[in-house]
């Protein structure tokens, strides 16, 4: 019986270590990595001066292209808009992709009567940094994260808008909302005395 006895402890010390080797492997377990942040990707979305029929104002939160008619309403999902002047204070501008509250950006798309610009509840403070022409910065990222750490790790300055832009040229922007993203023109129609009418046509990547 004392043998008996002995075994069965036995049994219970040997099972008792067991789960305690099991509950410590599980704890030791490596961690999963998280996914990585998911991104949104708008091509070819077309952009008209404040004389051209396409939409000047544009939204990344849905990738559309909003005319002044429509911008009053949606003003508070409005990231940017486009603008260029022939004359004027913001002549020498040049394509201009600008937040709403830039000082420019301001007297320029004020002076679209349909926009009714005075009255936006919301005037988004985007800020954007310009880095030039590098395809890389734009087809470079493939998800989310690496959208942000475009315009996180670059050490340009923060503006409120980008000037004098041309075909190739990339940007990366932050929103009011405190999403990250990056854009690269793919076209560009220039507006000149001639004719004031002016496109600009960019794709454009943002965190989600």
């Amino acid at each position: 019986m004392k043998k008996l006895r002995t075994f069965y402890l036995s049994l219970l010390t040997v099972a008792s270590l067991g789960l305690m080797t099991s509950c410590g492997d599980d704890n030791d377990d490596p961690q999963p990595v998280p996914a990585p942040a998911e991104m949104s990707t708008y091509s070819a979305k077309i952009l008209g001066n404040q004389q051209a029929a396409a939409g000047s104002f544009f939204a990344s939160s849905t990738g559309e292209v909003i005319s002044a008619g429509n911008a009053k309403a949606n003003a508070s999902v409005i990231d940017f808009g486009y603008y260029f002047s022939v004359g004027g204070t913001a002549a020498a501008d040049s394509a201009t992709i600008a937040a709403p509250n830039d000082v420019n950006a301001t007297q320029v798309f004020g002076a679209i009567a349909s926009a009714d610009f005075a009255n936006w509840a919301t005037k988004n403070p985007t800020k954007f940094k310009d880095l030039g022409n590098n395809a890389a910065f734009y087809t470079g990222p493939t998800n989310g994260d690496e959208v942000a750490a475009v315009y996180t790790n670059m050490g340009a300055t923060e503006t409120s808008s980008v000037k004098h832009l041309n075909v190739g040229d990339v940007f990366a922007f932050t929103t009011a909302a405190g999403k990250r993203g990056v854009a690269m023109v793919t076209a560009l129609k220039k507006a000149t005395n001639a004719d004031n009418k002016s496109e600009i046509t960019i794709n454009v990547k943002v965190e989600k």
